[in-house]
């Protein structure tokens, strides 16, 4: 029955592909996803930064991940935003079958729209036992550091740091700073706490992704999360990168055509390596 579900996923995701979405590479011309993959032979993780409420972009995801899975013969991980460090266990316990789905969605804390958003990626691991990563950092963590700042988690549990980025946390200068600023209408980040939990978010991901691609290095990664954490290679890609220089990324960025139609030539280069335009 859930293979058949699956199936239909795929179908329609087919189906609605020309109508929904296109792929540009750096010189906006329009590919498959099937090429795309071909062309990460050598890289190590994938970074699909989505729109979080773009259902076009959902649909994209999951053709992206099938052409990888295709690619690398299911040589491939799914790491996601989505879930938190701490319910590793609980997703786990999911893909190999030993709990049910409405257990799962409980105690691994779902996202609202899980069912329509992020279940077909799931399923599509959980169809060929493959692995998914819970990545991100414990929502309790970054409003403990939204209210108090990165210092509070000098006091946690050595167990609870386990669920983190090795402390302190690096905070980025520079352009991802400027961005986060832009984006808060020039609030000025000097110490800023919601900045602070930004950058714990990043650096938690980029640790997940690290610490898995170091123990399957056979494997490629495929890393889903909100555009901004990997827009121009900044945010948790730089954090993995500050990890691991030698880690291949390749960024694909999905965006609506509105939001594309008004980028320059030089702003779609720098946003991604590739593009994923919606709504075409």
């Amino acid at each position: 029955m859930k293979n058949t579900l699956l199936s239909i996923l795929l179908l329609l995701a087919s189906i609605l592909q020309s109508q929904t979405y296109q792929v540009f590479n750096k010189s906006q011309e329009s590919i498959s996803f099937d090429l795309l993959a071909s062309q990460l032979k050598d890289v190590d993780v994938v970074f699909f930064g989505e729109v979080h409420d773009d259902s076009i972009g959902h649909l994209a995801q999951l053709d992206l991940l099938q052409a990888i899975k295709k690619s690398t013969k299911n040589k491939v991980a799914l790491s996601m935003e989505m879930f938190e460090t701490d319910v590793q266990l609980v997703l786990n316990e999911y893909l190999e079958g030993k709990i049910s789905e409405d257990v799962f969605v409980k105690d691994a804390r779902a996202w609202p729209k899980y069912a329509t958003d992020y279940k077909p990626l799931v399923e599509a691991m959980k169809s060929d036992g493959l692995h998914v990563i819970a990545a991100n950092a414990p929502r309790r963590y970054v409003k403990m550091v939204t209210k108090n700042g990165l210092s509070a988690l000098d006091k946690l549990s050595d167990q609870a740091k386990t669920y983190l980025a090795k402390l302190p946390i690096h905070v980025a200068k520079g352009k991802y700073e400027e961005k986060f600023a832009a984006v808060m209408e020039g609030h000025n980040m000097s110490g800023n706490t919601i900045y602070q939990s930004q950058n714990l978010w990043d650096a938690t991901m980029a640790k997940s992704i690290h610490d898995y691609q170091k123990e399957h290095t056979k494997e490629k990664i495929l890393h889903v999360c909100g555009k901004f954490h990997c827009e121009e290679s900044l945010g948790t890609v730089a954090q993995l990168q500050r990890l691991n220089g030698k880690i291949k990324t390749v960024v694909i960025i999905s965006l609506p055509i509105s939001e594309y139609k008004e980028m320059t030539m030089e702003a779609k280069q720098k946003l991604g390596d590739y593009l994923v335009v919606t709504g075409i």
